[in-house]
């Protein structure tokens, strides 16, 4: 499971170190920029934004690449569905897991990254 870097309220990014696979180069921070929820099909896309550091973010660079990962399953009524949809994405994935349709499910990248949480007085989320 994935494991917080700080102990505050609402998760803002992932920590990571990975090869990003647009421009080879390494990128440890990745922020959800997109996400879609399909209620009906109970599974949700999450396209997240990859950094060279935290820093970089906040200073308000551009990414240096994105990738889509599929998340099956949809967040529970009264959920903060960023902070769902980035612990479902640094979950691990379990050897026998199976989407609905009964497919083996690959791991991604992402998975076992660190959740970043926004310190308590930041008010609004970034990423």
């Amino acid at each position: 499971m994935a494991k917080n870097t700080q102990n505050q309220t609402h998760i803002i990014g992932l920590k990571k170190d990975i090869v990003d696979e647009q421009t080879g180069a390494p990128a440890g921070y990745h922020v959800i920029n997109d996400l879609h929820i399909g209620y009906g099909s109970a599974y949700a896309t999450a396209t997240l934004a990859s950094y060279y550091s935290q820093k970089l973010h906040e200073a308000g660079k551009q990414p240096m690449g994105s990738t889509t990962v599929t998340l099956y399953g949809t967040p529970p009524r009264g959920t903060d569905v960023q902070d769902w949809a980035y612990r479902s994405i640094a979950a691990e994935t379990a050897p026998d897991a199976l989407d609905p349709y009964g497919n083996p499910v690959q791991p991604h990248q992402f998975s076992g990254a660190d959740l970043v949480f926004a310190p308590a007085d930041a008010g609004t989320e970034a990423g």
